[in-house]
């Protein structure tokens, strides 16, 4: 891959769902053709990193509003290296664990396996509309930096 960059991705949702917009990461072959797409994008840096980082990245997630606007179908599956599960939806019940009362969401190891996703990892859960979510592995997104 040549280059990556911010750019907005249209999700058509199907079964009479809206179609949805989210900011991601996308990579570029040699040729400059998009090729594919990563996680949502997020706003995070090292403690260590100039504190001048932040508003460099605002100002590239800012840039890619003003882009056309890319479509999630152009995007081959098979070139979704960034994503195994792209395109992938699951179905769930969330559980309650008696002895704590917490929630718990039974992910299949299939979405785990494919993601590398590991226990102990930090998830963000981002409600998009009734009964859709995503899910962003943000340790998986620190292993990979």
């Amino acid at each position: 891959m040549k280059h990556w960059n911010y750019r907005v991705i249209e999700f058509a949702a199907g079964n009479g769902e809206p179609a949805w917009r989210e900011l991601r990461e996308v990579f570029y072959d040699d040729s400059g053709k998009p090729c594919a797409y990563g996680g949502m994008a997020q706003l995070a840096w090292s403690v260590e990193e100039d504190p001048d980082v932040p508003n460099a990245i605002l100002e590239r997630m800012r840039a890619a509003l003003g882009k056309p606007i890319l479509y999630a179908s152009d995007f081959n599956s098979d070139d979704q290296a960034a994503s195994g599960t792209a395109g992938v939806s699951y179905s769930v019940t969330i559980q309650e664990d008696p002895d704590s009362d917490d929630l718990i969401l039974p992910l299949p190891q299939s979405l785990l396996d494919a993601e590398d996703w590991r226990v102990g990892d930090r998830i963000r859960f981002d409600v998009l509309s009734e009964g859709r979510a995503v899910l962003t592995n943000l340790s998986k997104a620190e292993r990979l930096a």
